[in-house]
């Protein structure tokens, strides 16, 4: 397949934000259909998963999920190199569901999208400035702070990268970026 060349995901993101479990629903509850991709998202099966949420009308599906159903899709959508689509589904969850831990989810994986993709590193920037914003102690508070400093590095930010670089420090100093952090505090 063509997702084979895809950056692989970060530790901190290989399967966190992709629920372990299904949460029971009543038969009725869920139209058949859709459960299908959600199965499919959840064995692993992205391109698949991405592929039926099409079959059955992206637009509905979208307009139909829950947020974690919308972070399953998105994510499903990323793993499997369709970087477009989750960015839509991310982009959804922002606009349904403001405000909520998943739309915190959703800013700060925009940002690591706009980094893989090498959209201008202000791109990425601002959006895991948006999830510090949102949930500064949340549970990815540690990988937005260091994936700001790279953004802030790749947009030429110098001063923004060493302010971003001592709140790092400051937080997790024995985090997976307090060297590079270190490094540009103590030159």
């Amino acid at each position: 397949g063509h997702a084979s060349n895809a950056p692989a995901p970060a530790p901190e993101l290989a399967t966190e934000s992709l629920p372990r479990t299904r949460d029971p629903v009543e038969p009725s509850a869920r139209p058949e259909p859709l459960a299908a991709w959600t199965d499919l998202a959840q064995d692993g099966k992205y391109a698949d998963a991405v592929a039926r949420a099409e079959s059955l009308g992206w637009d509905q599906v979208v307009a139909k999920a829950s947020p974690d159903e919308l972070l399953l899709l998105a994510d499903a959508a990323r793993l499997g190199g369709r970087l477009e689509r989750a960015s839509q589904a991310y982009a959804t969850i922002r606009s349904r569901f403001a405000a909520s831990e998943s739309a915190a989810t959703a800013a700060f994986m925009l940002g690591r999208i706009a980094l893989d993709r090498v959209d201008p590193p202000a791109a990425a920037g601002s959006w895991f400035e948006t999830y510090l914003r949102e949930r500064p102690q949340g549970r990815l508070a540690r990988a937005a702070l260091g994936r700001l400093i790279e953004a802030r590095l790749g947009a030429k930010d110098e001063a923004g990268a060493r302010e971003a670089a001592r709140r790092y420090l400051e937080q997790f100093p024995q985090g997976p970026h307090a060297e590079l952090a270190g490094s540009l505090l103590n030159p």
